[in-house]
């Protein structure tokens, strides 16, 4: 699901999603600025000067590595790691980049169901008129779900201050009940999440190994 997609999807729920994801923290570098109060106003404060300059806090800037020694650090590191930090990082979602990581997460998907009897289908969400009720004649459908969970682990990353800033996004993501979310995809949703975690995490060690060094300080000490 691209940008576009997740904000008419958003706004068919009633959700605002420029609101939610502009009005979301920065989850990832330089923090934004903080509003002006209402005492800096009346005292004609322009700007907020930033007060936190340290290593420690979220305005501090990591060291800026080249593309080539990226690229060196990089080599051997495997097709799926490699993908899963580009993604995380720098938000990749080239078609081979989700490619790669879609087929990873569907294998993995459909080895958490044949070991733990996943059901094939899922019912999908009641349709409701816009006061909630439920509009009399609809049948309810049934839906094949691995796909569009693994997807939804790529989407959460690309777009998380949206759904951290609407929890109950994910059911709609998926087109199930609330329930249905928390007591039977939500589970198999973090499961997912934790692979992903592994594979970016292989990856991003083993670079930052290689970048600081250590690799060769452990050659030298064997």
């Amino acid at each position: 699901m691209n940008a576009a997609e997740l904000v008419a999807l958003c706004d068919a729920h009633g959700i605002d999603f420029v609101h939610v994801a502009g009005s979301s923290s920065n989850t990832k570098g330089v923090a934004r600025k903080r509003v002006r109060t209402e005492v800096e106003i009346e005292a004609g404060i322009g700007e907020v000067v930033e007060t936190s300059r340290g290593k420690e806090s979220r305005t501090s800037k990591p060291k800026a590595w080249s593309s080539a020694e990226l690229a060196i650090a990089a080599v051997g590191v495997t097709a799926l790691h490699w993908a899963a930090a580009q993604h995380t990082i720098a938000n990749d979602r080239r078609p081979d980049t989700l490619r790669i990581l879609m087929c990873g997460l569907r294998y993995y998907a459909n080895k958490l169901a044949t070991q733990s009897n996943w059901e094939t289908v899922l019912p999908k969400r009641v349709e409701r008129d816009v006061k909630g009720r439920r509009i009399p004649g609809q049948r309810r459908q049934s839906a094949f779900y691995v796909d569009p969970l693994c997807m939804l682990v790529l989407d959460e990353i690309s777009f998380k201050p949206a759904f951290l800033a609407a929890p109950h996004l994910p059911a709609i993501y998926m087109g199930v009940e609330p329930q249905t979310w928390e007591d039977i995809l939500a589970p198999r949703f973090v499961m997912l999440q934790q692979r992903y975690a592994s594979w970016y995490g292989t990856g991003l060690r083993t670079i930052q190994r290689r970048i600081n060094g250590e690799e060769e300080r452990e050659e030298v000490a064997a």
